[in-house]
Order: structure tokens, then C-alpha cells, then sequence
């Protein structure tokens, strides 16, 4: 879990490629499930979760995320399948979506300085729940919220400092492979 473009999808698919376990990004089985509510067919182009959130609006987003979250932990606890799920970034602030995803995983924060973040943000345009007339502000107080809620929620937090992907992934699989092994 971690702010919008701290590398969640990116890190995560390494990891689960290391571990040899399937990757989710909770995103993309949200649009899977907008576009089966909502009768897509298999020509048409895919909402991003950015249409969804926009379409839904807040309050249909979270209880969208909740019930995938919802979802997929009924299917892998199933399947009895272990794998690296990328969170929303905005899934810390959903406690239906975290308390399901808690009872029985390992929550790592992927912890990113908040302007590496923001220049991240403007470089793939500023999304709807930051729009406004001082996006910058406004992300400022969402990473103030959200970081203390990731620190409240974490197991673990790996500080990635702006590292470069394979730096950071480095430092991700050393720090949370010593704390797992020190949890045995």
C-alpha cells in the first residue's frame, strides 16, 4: 500500500514474479467488475479506474473497492492462494476494504517523499479527487491523512527515498523478508 505512483503495481509484480505467486492490482479487478455491472462488451475499450471513480463518484467507488476487496479474499482464501495484491491509494481510507484484506495478510507501506510523489502525479495529469484550483495543497493535506494512516495499518514500512525501480526493489524484498523471517 502507499500513495498514487509510489510503486505499488510495479514493485508488487516484481515481488510476486520473485516469490512465485499471483499479483493483483485491486484497481484493475475494480474495473473488471464496473465493466460487468455496467454490460461492456469485449470491444470496448476499458474505463481506467480514474472513469470509474468519476462515473461511481466517492461513496459508489469505496463500496465498489470494498466488495472486490471483498471478492478477491473470498477467492484466494478458497483457492487456499497466496499472492502480492496492489492496494488503491486510496484503499487505506475504505475499513470495510482493509478489515477484509487484514485477517490474514501482510499490509507493507511503500513509503515515498511527498514531492518525488506529486512531480509523479503532474507527469500523468492530476486526477479527479485532486482537481481543483491548488492541486498541490490539496495533495499535500491527502498524503498528511493517508501517511499516518499507512504508519497506523502498516506491518512494515519501506522507505524508498526516490530510489530507482530495481534499487527500491532491492530495498523492499531485503526489509520485508527480514521482517517476515523474524516474525517465524
Amino acid at each position: 500500500m502507499g500513495m498514487k505512483h509510489s510503486g505499488k503495481s510495479t514493485l508488487g509484480r516484481l515481488l510476486a514474479a520473485r516469490w512465485e505467486v499471483r499479483f493483483v492490482d485491486l484497481d484493475d479487478w475494480m474495473v473488471a467488475r464496473f465493466r460487468a455491472a455496467h454490460g461492456y462488451t469485449e470491444s470496448e475499450p476499458s474505463p481506467g479506474i480514474r472513469s470509474v471513480y468519476r462515473s461511481l463518484g466517492a461513496a459508489g467507488f469505496r463500496q465498489l473497492e470494498a466488495e472486490t476487496a471483498g471478492s478477491l479474499h473470498s477467492q484466494l482464501t478458497k483457492a487456499g492462494e497466496s499472492a502480492v495484491i496492489a492496494l488503491g491509494g486510496g484503499t487505506i481510507e475504505n475499513e470495510q476494504a482493509m478489515d477484509t484484506l487484514a485477517t490474514n495478510g501482510t499490509f507493507v507501506y511503500l513509503e515515498e517523499d511527498a514531492e518525488v510523489l506529486f512531480r509523479r502525479i503532474e507527469r500523468g495529469g492530476v486526477p479527479p479527487f485532486l482537481a481543483g484550483p491548488d492541486p498541490h495543497a490539496k495533495f499535500l493535506d491527502l498524503y498528511a491523512t493517508r501517511t499516518s494512516l499507512y504508519r497506523q495499518k502498516a506491518s512494515i514500512a519501506i522507505p524508498l527515498a526516490g530510489l530507482p525501480v530495481e534499487a527500491a526493489f532491492n530495498r523492499l524484498q531485503q526489509l520485508l523478508e527480514e521482517y517476515l523471517n523474524g516474525r517465524q
